[in-house]
């Protein structure tokens, strides 16, 4: 039965094969149909002749037996033995792209004109995820100044600790510095000068140097809320080396809170005190401003409403120990791009020795120190988001202010050099007004532009000497392609006048600063940079007798690890 089957199996494949090979023969050839002609007979019969049938009937048959043919079917059980399926799964390993290293080290050093000579590190790093920390050391040298040489020269030295933790809840930062400012007063006179008056020049009457030590604790929210808050702490040593010493205790404190969509408050705190001690003197002062204020939102509009409320125990100032003063402002938002306020103001400040210092270095060892008052000031500002990119903010402010300091060459006595600084006790007008645009290209061009004019009126003073009347600072940086980046920077200072005696009033040159930076990235840790400062070359004055360095520039490297 197995040979037969597989002849049957055989000859079928035999024919399907011819049926296979016939139809690619036949596939492609030219088929046509011949033209034939059929004929249609009509009315033809055919005639079949009676047949005569015979036979006869076969006789039925009872209980015929049918033998049913028995068929046997035969089972062969079969199994094919596979081997065991062990799938393999091998893990698709992508190649991690190696991460740049972040290289906030560095090393900076610099050479320039004037045997300039600057040296800079910085060393940082983390802690854990939530602890950073790092180190900061500056040292910079002018061997040479505007006038006589080594008897301009100038000094700084930096240093400064940072820790900073932050939390779940809360920043806590943490920085304890050191800086050193070392200068000479010389704007004297010539020798002669102290000749003709029984007196001999000595340089070392004109050395003064600062030394500022401060610790600086800030702690605010980690994460934005509905209640922000921000306190910081910084105690302070300050001398000079004349032994005029201060210490102080400075206390700031903002507190901003909303109460539901409506509603909503701010509250700020200063409280400084500090203690100036030298040959002549030893004085405390405590100064005390609370600043509450409640929001109220209506939409379009936001009124800012509370009161300024400041003590002092001053015993050389010329206001009273307590005061109070009314602080107002309404805000309107347009649109997206235009947002208003107007408002009514007022307070006080704190001046210090050190603050006086960082104002003018060449003031007398031993200055008067007293505290300024704004009695009110009124105000209206517009900030706007013109095209994408730019912002623009421009406003005035009409206040009046009491005991504002001043700084005038000290020619009644024995050392014009120095500057005193006095007060003007009376009430004087002052009006400003300014404009800040600033604009940012696709992060590599930035730009911007900063204007204030002012005026002064003063009851007793003819004018309010040392003090600007316009400012114009214009900046703009952009990076030519990822290793060249340039920065540049022009200042305008003008409407200074000098004091030069009773009826004697000296108006200083408009100030002209225009400045360079250029880097220039070698590779990955290697940077170059140029620095070139005071390009138009003017030996103007910001301080009466006390001209500026002319051109200046540096050249230096940068090494990051």
């Amino acid at each position: 039965m197995n040979r037969l089957m597989k002849i049957h199996s055989v000859f079928f494949l035999c024919v399907l094969w011819a049926n296979v090979l016939l139809a690619q023969d036949n596939r492609g050839r030219k088929q046509t149909v011949e033209d034939a002609k059929f004929e249609i007979v009509k009315e033809r019969k055919n005639r079949v002749g009676e047949a005569e049938r015979r036979f006869e009937k076969i006789p039925p048959q009872s209980n015929l037996e049918v033998e049913k043919p028995r068929l046997e079917y035969l089972q062969k059980d079969f199994s094919v033995r596979l081997p065991d399926f062990k799938p393999y799964f091998r893990v698709l390993k992508i190649k991690k792209e190696k991460k740049e290293k972040i290289l906030s080290n560095y090393v900076k050093a610099g050479l320039g004109n004037y045997y300039r000579t600057m040296a800079e590190v910085f060393v940082g790093g983390k802690q854990g995820r939530r602890m950073t920390w790092g180190l900061k050391g500056h040292s910079s040298f002018w061997f040479r100044g505007p006038k006589d040489k080594a008897n301009s020269s100038e000094d700084l030295q930096q240093f400064r600790g940072v820790l900073n933790w932050t939390g779940s809840r809360a920043k806590i930062e943490n920085s304890l510095s050191f800086k050193r400012r070392g200068l000479n007063y010389y704007g004297y006179r010539e020798p002669e000068y102290y000749a003709s008056n029984g007196g001999a020049f000595d340089e070392n009457d004109i050395k003064q140097s600062y030394n500022d030590i401060s610790y600086l604790g800030v702690v605010s929210n980690a994460k934005p809320s509905d209640w922000q808050y921000r306190f910081s702490l910084e105690p302070y040593f300050f001398n000079n080396s004349y032994d005029t010493k201060e210490t102080g205790v400075l206390l700031n404190g903002v507190l901003n809170g909303d109460w539901g969509t409506e509603w909503g408050m701010k509250m700020g705190l200063e409280l400084n005190y500090t203690n100036l001690n030298s040959l002549e003197k030893d004085e405390s002062r405590a100064f005390l401003k609370l600043r509450p204020e409640a929001v109220v939102d209506f939409g379009d509009w936001t009124v800012t409403g509370g009161l300024a409320f400041v003590y002092q125990s001053d015993s050389v100032s010329a206001f009273s120990k307590a005061m109070l003063f009314p602080v107002l402002d309404l805000g309107y938002l347009l649109n997206d791009q235009f947002d208003f306020h107007f408002g009514l103001d007022g307070g006080a400040t704190n001046n210090t020795f050190r603050s006086l210092s960082y104002k003018n270095p060449f003031i007398s060892p031993v200055p008067l120190v007293q505290n300024s008052v704004q009695d009110y000031s009124l105000y209206g500002k517009v900030s706007a988001s013109l095209l994408q990119g730019l912002q623009l903010r421009t406003g005035f402010d009409y206040s009046l202010q009491t005991s504002l300091p001043y700084f005038v060459n000290n020619f009644e006595g024995s050392k014009p050099e120095e500057f005193l600084v006095k007060y003007d006790d009376s009430q004087t007008q002052v009006f400003h007004f300014f404009i800040d645009a600033d604009y940012l290209f696709q992060n590599s061009i930035h730009m911007g532009v900063q204007a204030h004019f002012n005026s002064y009126d003063s009851e007793d003073l003819e004018e309010l000497w040392s003090y600007p009347t316009s400012r114009v600072l214009a900046f703009a940086s952009f990076n030519a392609g990822k290793k060249v980046n340039v920065r540049m920077a022009g200042e305008m200072l003008g409407g200074i006048k000098a004091w030069h005696g009773p009826d004697n009033t000296e108006t200083l040159d408009a100030i002209f600063d225009l400045e360079l930076r250029g880097t220039y990235q070698v590779n990955k840790r290697i940077s170059a940079f140029l620095n070139l400062d005071n390009i138009l070359g003017q030996e103007n004055s910001l301080y009466y007798r006390y001209p500026t360095r002319g051109f200046q520039f540096m050249l230096g490297a940068k090494y990051d690890f």
